[in-house]
């Protein structure tokens, strides 16, 4: 069995075990160490238990919202995002992400 289908296993039993998550429509894909958990979670408290859940799976280096929500265009330094987040949370944690890289500094319109 590959890695990601590996990973993508244990997310999904960690999603299970854990009783502060409704994991009944949480998707989880993963792709090298990065998991996104898809479909929309009913709150921020579900969404802070699912990202945890996800984090404390061996193997998982990132957890990240769904692909083509948001974009990146890096020009001389700096990283723009545009695009749309459905929460809050969404883009606080894509905003987070970008500060990692080394050099670049983001600019989110409001």
């Amino acid at each position: 069995m590959p890695n990601d289908t590996r990973l993508q296993q244990a997310v999904l039993s960690e999603l299970n075990w854990d009783p502060s998550v409704d994991s009944a429509h949480i998707g989880v894909t993963a792709k090298r160490g990065v998991v996104a958990l898809m479909r929309r979670i009913a709150t921020y408290g579900q969404k802070q238990a699912a990202e945890a859940a996800a984090r404390r799976v061996k193997g998982v280096a990132a957890v990240s919202i769904p692909r083509d929500a948001v974009q990146v265009r890096v020009e001389k330094g700096w990283a723009t995002l545009t695009g749309q987040a459905d929460w809050y949370y969404q883009k606080s944690a894509v905003e987070q992400e970008i500060r990692r890289l080394f050099g670049a500094g983001p600019r989110c319109p409001a």
